[in-house]
């Protein structure tokens, strides 16, 4: 049986928020997938999942 990815996405926030202010969006986005997930296998669901973030995350300050 063919399985998909679930493709969790959250909106970018500049890296210097999450580093220098201490934001926890980015701790809170990363435990909210995980609690999704969790749920998942408990109900036998083990698809392949990826959290990707919009307006490029990482390098979101040098844009």
């Amino acid at each position: 049986m063919l399985q998909v990815v679930i493709f969790f996405t959250a909106h970018g926030v500049p890296l210097a928020y999450v580093e220098e202010a201490g934001d926890p969006y980015k701790a809170e986005m990363e435990e909210c997938v995980d609690l999704i997930i969790e749920e998942l296998e408990k109900r036998k669901i083990t698809n392949a999942y990826t959290l990707a973030y919009q307006s490029g995350f990482w390098n979101y300050v040098d844009g």
